[in-house]
């Protein structure tokens, strides 16, 4: 079997040198090997395919979602489920905490003096969701 030197592949393949080299050195040339500081390549290797190939990515989100579904990734349910429901629960767990105080009038004070707080800051929300857009 002949073999050649990383100079004669890269111009074979159409790439550089140290492309070659990493190729060699990752193990992703079948046959190569190193003898002292020089890799030798069979004149049959076959180039490696890119790892960061670039591949056509879904643009929308119907083809995201379809695209999911061909590839069988599952799960979307649950990851919004997750998501969701640990904040849901702690609300929940702070509404029925306050629930029980209600009736007290230093409670209902310090809710009628947040009520405002809490407004304006639902609506800077608002309005930064509708300026930025």
């Amino acid at each position: 079997m002949k073999y050649l030197s990383v100079k004669e592949i890269a111009l074979k393949w159409n790439t550089s040198e140290r492309s070659v080299r990493n190729y060699c050195a990752t193990g992703r040339v079948e046959g190569a090997f190193l003898t002292g500081k020089t890799w030798n390549i069979p004149e049959n290797a076959v180039k490696p395919d890119r790892t960061n190939k670039k591949s056509d990515a879904p643009k929308g989100l119907l083809e995201v979602l379809k695209a999911e579904k061909k590839s069988g990734v599952k799960g979307g349910i649950s990851c919004a489920v997750g998501t969701a429901l640990p904040s849901f629960l702690i609300i929940l767990l702070i509404a029925l905490f306050f629930h029980q105080f209600k009736e007290n009038p230093y409670v209902a004070a310090l809710f009628r003096g947040v009520r405002p707080a809490v407004v304006a800051l639902i609506g800077s929300a608002g309005a930064s969701i509708l300026i930025l857009g």
